[in-house]
């Protein structure tokens, strides 16, 4: 994988490392080594997609991670599952301070207390 940590991150299958692909607004796949690329999942006016998991052992099983949550194809991206069929979201970052974790997404937030002895301070 190479890239920023948001957009334009490259990943190549693990057995053919002509097959290269890059994470935009839509996901542009090349089977020639990045000479050429077209547009293999998405439409350029924005899903984001950011991260790819290409299975070693089976490369038509690919999870891709989008704005809108997850999806997979078990046949190389001919079919793909819904978003709408799995608890998925995006998280830009968390972190946690003393007593609270908190996790900050692009629209909220939200503190929670921690159950974690890691996260606890002495006075």
């Amino acid at each position: 994988m190479l890239g920023d940590d948001y957009f334009g991150r490259v990943f190549s299958d693990p057995k053919n490392p002509e097959v290269v692909y890059v994470m935009q607004t839509s996901t542009y796949k090349s089977t020639d080594g990045g000479r050429n690329f077209a547009a293999w999942k998405g439409t350029p006016s924005g899903e984001d997609d950011h991260v790819l998991w290409i299975a070693p052992e089976d490369t038509s099983r690919i999870i891709m991670g989008t704005d809108q949550g997850a999806v997979i194809t078990l046949d190389g991206g001919k079919i793909w599952n819904t978003w709408y069929n799995q608890p998925t979201g995006q998280f830009y970052r968390v972190s946690r301070i003393a007593s609270f974790r908190t996790v900050s997404t692009h629209r909220s937030r939200i503190p929670a207390p921690s159950r974690s002895p890691i996260a606890r301070t002495t006075a």
